[in-house]
């Protein structure tokens, strides 16, 4: 497979995804917040990652933050950040 066929799949993936959350988002316009709730779940964890690199592998944490809608599970926003 050339690199041309390579790049050409990942920007096709790239397109979809961006498709797909475009569609799921402006679901959100139609949504009767009252009706159903706000009831969001937020949580925050640190992760420990292992970093390699060429001469050690250290660990290093990550902090994750995610906020999803407790009806549905429907992700909301994450964030990561070391």
């Amino acid at each position: 497979m050339s690199a041309r066929d390579v790049y050409a799949k990942i920007d096709f993936i790239y397109e979809q995804v961006i498709d797909f959350t475009a569609r799921r988002e402006k679901m959100f316009v139609g949504v009767d917040w009252e009706t159903v709730g706000r009831h969001l779940a937020t949580d925050s964890q640190a992760l420990h990652l292992n970093w390699l690199n060429k001469r050690t592998r250290a660990q290093i944490a990550a902090q994750h933050l995610c906020t999803a809608y407790a009806n549905s599970g429907y992700i909301m926003a994450a964030a990561c950040f070391a």
